[in-house]
């Protein structure tokens, strides 16, 4: 019964030890988890800022090209400002 008793208090042991090591490991797991969630949203808002400049890039390139690339400026250009006038008109409501 002793033996019996022994042993069940040496698996408990190893269970309480085994319990804290996966308890770190997910803690660690975790903080990890939020560092690369971190680094998501700096990657995503570097993208979004990327694609403003390729935006204002192309907005450059058509209007000193050609006759064709400058009615396609004119027309993002109407578009921007139809959208600015759209947000205006709401930020004033």
């Amino acid at each position: 019964m002793i033996a019996i008793v022994a042993g069940l208090e040496q698996k408990v042991h190893q269970l309480l030890d085994r319990n804290h090591q996966l308890t770190e490991e997910v803690a660690d797991l975790n903080a990890q988890r939020s560092n690369l969630q971190a680094a998501l949203e700096a990657y995503q808002r570097q993208q979004s800022q990327l694609e403003h400049q390729v935006q204002a890039l192309q907005m450059a390139r058509s209007v000193l090209g050609s006759d064709q690339n400058t009615t396609d400026a004119k027309q993002k250009m109407n578009t921007l400002i139809k959208e600015l006038d759209r947000c205006i008109g709401a930020l004033s409501v």
